[in-house]
């Protein structure tokens, strides 16, 4: 350690050098100028410096001391009666003052702190220059792998172009088909219907046994088509809501009384529940008539004949809050509300059927999926859940499924009545 001495009195040094040399763990190395001389010593970073007030009077060595240009920490010899001026004239740059006559064990104490100090500050010094210089790695590191990472980037956002003109050509796909599909349906069950009725002629009862199950096969194609056009319009981005003041539970007790002959024929028991009267309010009422009659189709497909459905349709307080909001909510915040605090409406379809395996309950949303059912075979088209979370998520809704506890699944519909 290198320990610059300025302007101290001779005998003063020499007791300062006793004190140090006997209590420094460490070699110190001391250098000492007076007053008057010291230009040499300038050029050089030191660990310590111990002056006199005396040495102001070197404007050079006084303006080095000043700006910190000689480095290290600086302890300054000063009387009593000076300390204000001395402090005054030196500044924030020095570590410590101590009075003349020196007092040695207040000094020792103070050369020992000052050494600690010069212990933190080179290790600190050490650390900032690993920091540096694995920072420094790290850089080279990145412009080695920056021309990798643009043409990983580049390849990404290329697959990503591919991947939506890919989306757009099946959306076009979809209407085409739906389109093409749709008119010769019409006919082909117009014809069907004639002669099922018997107005082209009588038919004998195998023929009429055909004759329906033709009928129906045409009716399981038409849904298919309307579901492909309902999907490519909704994924086109041309979704236009025809919104409207209407009335939820009329709309569900229609999608009811046209599938009441599925129910009939399944001997399933239907149980409406409109407990609470639900003011009219805005939304599509064709749309949504769809997405009832896709949750409820769904039902009477997966539950077993004799089994039950019920439907559920409540006022509902939807707390739609922000993430800040979820994250600094306080703990007494309100759960339950009167019905006149709702906000949105609640429908569920609930069934008695299989229930859903917890790995389909995210994907059944999705296009195309479809889950097994009893006998090993997936059923319909994979199309009407997707069609339903389009037209529920155009309404600023969600909808979800859940298996309930004990037997069957429950799909749930939260539209809000403020669009």
């Amino acid at each position: 350690m290198d320990v610059l001495l300025l302007g101290l009195d001779p005998n003063v040094e020499g007791l300062l050098r006793k004190h140090t040399e006997s209590s420094s763990t460490q070699k110190v190395h001391f250098h000492s100028s007076p007053a008057e001389n010291g230009a040499d010593f300038t050029t050089r970073q030191w660990d310590m410096i111990v002056l006199d007030r005396s040495i102001r009077s070197n404007v050079h060595l006084a303006d080095a001391v000043k700006t910190n240009s000689l480095g290290g920490l600086k302890i300054v010899l000063t009387e009593k009666e000076n300390l204000d001026s001395a402090i005054e004239f030196w500044g924030p740059a020095i570590y410590s003052y101590i009075f003349k006559p020196v007092n040695w064990m207040l000094f020792q104490v103070i050369w020992q702190q000052a050494l600690e100090r010069i212990r933190l500050n080179s290790k600190l010094f050490r650390l900032e220059k690993q920091h540096e210089k694995k920072h420094e790695m790290q850089q080279k590191k990145r412009r080695a792998h920056a021309p990798q990472q643009e043409e990983i980037l580049k390849d990404l956002f290329v697959t990503h172009l591919k991947m939506q003109e890919l989306d757009q050509e099946k959306t076009d796909f979809l209407a085409r088909t739906s389109h093409e599909l749709r008119t010769p349906l019409t006919a082909l069950q117009g014809y069907l219907e004639l002669l099922a009725h018997s107005k082209a002629g009588a038919v004998n009862e195998l023929q009429a046994h055909l004759l329906g199950r033709s009928l129906d096969t045409c009716r399981r194609l038409q849904g298919l088509s309307n579901s492909l056009m309902d999907l490519s319009t909704l994924n086109s981005n041309r979704t236009h809501l025809q919104l409207g003041k209407e009335n939820i539970q009329e709309c569900l007790a229609q999608v009811v009384a046209e599938l009441s002959q599925a129910i009939e024929e399944k001997n399933l028991e239907l149980r409406f529940d409109n407990a609470a009267e639900i003011p009219k309010f805005r939304f599509d009422a064709d749309q949504m008539h769809q997405v009832f009659i896709n949750l409820l189709d769904n039902a009477i497909k997966f539950t077993p004949a004799g089994g039950g459905i019920q439907i559920r349709s409540l006022p509902y307080f939807w707390e739609r809050r922000t993430v800040r909001e979820l994250v600094f909510a306080q703990q007494d915040r309100r759960i339950a509300v009167s019905p006149a605090d709702f906000n949105s409406v609640r429908i569920s379809v609930e069934d008695t059927g299989r229930g859903i395996p917890p790995e389909c309950l995210q994907d059944i949303f999705q296009e195309y999926s479809r889950v097994v059912n009893g006998n090993g075979s997936p059923k319909g088209f994979g199309l009407g859940l997707a069609v339903a979370r389009k037209i529920v998520m155009a309404h600023e809704g969600k909808v979800w499924a859940e298996n309930r506890q004990g037997q069957g699944s429950a799909f749930t519909v939260l539209i809000p009545i403020s669009l």
